[in-house]
């Protein structure tokens, strides 16, 4: 015993151990010269003392007694391993004093604190056999609740992935609608023997809800732990490739709240492909450059991204607080980092030139003003909805259903989209108008009169000029805004295509392009059933004369000299202006540079 009771507090399975090996209890026979070692008055251990007499019984042998062969001493065994406020003569030190041997044997196994650590003892050792099957059930609940629990992970990452809402509005087991994810629990209980156990359990139980692994408590935590394992890949990922670039932009929530996007941009180190990757989305009430440069550092603090070594390029968009020279958020990472490139995405910029070009004059304002009215007016209700797709299906029986698009949405060239669509639906469009003016217009004059108003301008050949005009254009820089979203695409092939497109846009403004385009408005008249208003002379507006003037303004009294001029050739030129203020040529030696690496110019080289 003394070899290990001075290594106290011992573990469970050293306990267990110590119990099936019982107290050490040795024999003449097992001593040196068949006898125990004698002190200085010659007084020696006695096996005898291993035996309690019992008066009118047999003896009864002291399971608790141990001897030590290495230092002549003994010890109680129980007290030792599990004992409290024991004396250090039988736990530590060893009981030596033979003369009083018996009698302290006597008093210490009537103590308080040995009976209570025998009586222990003697409850683990009947236990002992017990332990192995509590074991084997331990384990069998585990492997139960790691297959429930791999089940309900696949679930959330299902919905997760899918951008689909997890809980009801009613999630009582006898409720019809629980909302996606305890739904998928019973779908999941149809096939899996575990889930489908554990259900039954929890329905059968009396227990609250939320003391189960589909609570809504465990449900947010699945979400978070999925999270957070992906993080942690990234973090990984990101610290291997070691050269990253940032993708930041933000938009109001269903709640009204302004939530910043983060994306990061890297090479993964083994399979060298460029992995694009969310990592935060953060609330922010104030959008300024430096606030947005906070939380801009704050996430990579959280994300252990080292921005100031690693960061080689920042992509963002066209706002002032985004690019100012000065408190923008891009100048701010550049004065501590310079290596950050400032990229702003060339299709949103062309979108932003496009956005110029529909409000730079009345003509532009008003076709696409209508365009927006039409689209509203007949989807307004369902009558007018079905009353646009009988005439379309009368009209075009061959086609595919073609919906009307709105003008003023954030989608890029949603103009374009607009405009093109009511063009090849026109027939259906001017036919529901005058349905819609004939039947509701009667009980409700408002809406025969802007049905009226919206049919009137949609056969003026001015409206058809103008909307020719800017299928011209659009015909140009739709193309090129495709091109600019493909993910093939390398810088200096985006900087060769908008200076293309720029070329393109300038030959537009001749004479001969504008009388093609007033042929292609003929055409279209032509092969319509209904008649156009014809294109009116504008009212001259005389100006006075002030003292000290002489000449007088050159008015244009040819509308159709007037739209080219005006109209046409105007918005030619604002585009042209536009492509000045968002396309500079800064940055184009370094797009240049960095082209090279792209896997076409990659691919051609080697």
């Amino acid at each position: 015993p003394v070899s290990f009771c001075r290594s106290r507090p011992f573990s469970h399975e050293i306990i267990e151990y110590l119990i099936k090996k019982g107290p050490f209890q040795p024999t003449e026979n097992d001593m040196v010269n068949c006898e125990f070692p004698k002190d200085n008055s010659g007084r020696s251990f006695h096996t005898s003392w291993y035996w309690k007499d019992v008066p009118g019984c047999a003896p009864i042998k002291r399971q608790w007694l141990s001897y030590s062969i290495i230092e002549d001493k003994i010890f109680c065994h129980p007290c030792i391993l599990i004992g409290q406020n024991t004396k250090k003569a039988w736990t530590l030190d060893g009981f030596q004093a033979w003369s009083r041997a018996i009698s302290s044997i006597v008093n210490h196994e009537c103590t308080d604190a040995h009976i209570e650590a025998t009586l222990k003892l003697k409850l683990k050792s009947i236990s002992l056999p017990l332990i192995p099957a509590i074991q084997e059930q331990k384990k069998k609940e585990v492997a139960f609740n790691k297959e429930v629990v791999k089940d309900l992970i696949d679930i959330t990452i299902f919905l997760a992935s899918n951008g689909l809402a997890f809980r009801g509005h009613r999630e009582g087991w006898k409720d019809r609608n629980r909302g996606n994810f305890l739904s998928l629990v019973d779908l999941f209980s149809k096939r899996s023997p575990c889930m489908a156990a554990y259900t039954s359990k929890l329905k059968n139980s009396n227990k609250k809800s939320h003391v189960s692994f589909i609570s809504k408590l465990r449900q947010n935590q699945l979400i978070d732990s999925i999270a957070e394992s992906i993080l942690t890949v990234i973090q990984t990922d990101v610290k291997y490739a070691r050269f990253f670039s940032i993708s930041i932009d933000s938009t109001f929530d269903a709640s009204r709240k302004e939530q910043v996007a983060f994306v990061i941009r890297y090479v993964q180190n083994k399979t060298s492909i460029i992995s694009e990757r969310l990592i935060a989305v953060k609330e922010s009430s104030n959008t300024s450059g430096r606030e947005l440069f906070s939380l801009f550092q704050l996430v990579c603090s959280e994300r252990n991204l080292d921005w100031k070594h690693f960061l080689i390029g920042q992509s963002y968009d066209g706002a002032p607080n985004i690019r100012g020279q000065f408190e923008g958020l891009r100048s701010h990472v550049q004065k501590v980092n310079s290596s950050a490139l400032y990229v702003w995405c060339h299709a949103h910029r062309l979108n932003l030139v496009l956005s110029r070009a529909v409000g730079c004059c009345k003509d532009a304002m008003d076709v696409f003003g209508n365009l927006e009215s039409v689209f509203t007016f007949l989807t307004a209700g369902k009558c007018r909805v079905e009353c646009y797709e009988r005439y379309y299906k009368q009209l075009y029986p061959k086609q595919q259903m073609r919906r009307l698009k709105r003008a003023a949405t954030t989608r890029w060239m949603s103009f374009s989209v607009a405009l093109v669509t009511v063009l090849d639906t026109f027939e259906a469009v001017v036919a529901a108008l005058d349905e819609i003016q004939t039947k509701e217009g009667a009980d409700d004059k408002k809406i025969g009169h802007l049905s009226g108003c919206l049919s009137d301008y949609l056969l003026s050949e001015r409206f058809l000029l103008i909307a020719h005009c800017f299928k011209k254009i659009f015909g140009i820089l739709s193309p090129v805004n495709q091109i600019l979203q493909k993910s093939d695409l390398d810088l200096l092939a985006a900087v060769n295509c908008i200076e293309k497109t720029r070329e393109s846009i300038r030959k537009l403004r001749c004479d001969t392009v504008f009388m093609e385009i007033v042929k292609e408005m003929e055409y279209f008249e032509l092969s319509s059933s209904f008649c156009f208003t014809k294109l009116k002379e504008s009212r001259i507006r005389r100006k006075k004369l002030m003292p000290g003037e002489t000449s007088q303004d050159d008015s244009i009294q040819d509308p159709l000299h007037n739209i080219k001029v005006n109209s046409f050739f105007y918005c030619l030129d604002i585009i042209d202006q536009s492509f000045d203020n968002y396309f500079s040529n800064e940055s184009l030696e370094v797009y240049k540079d960095l082209s090279l690496f792209s896997r076409k110019r990659l691919r051609e080289v080697f």
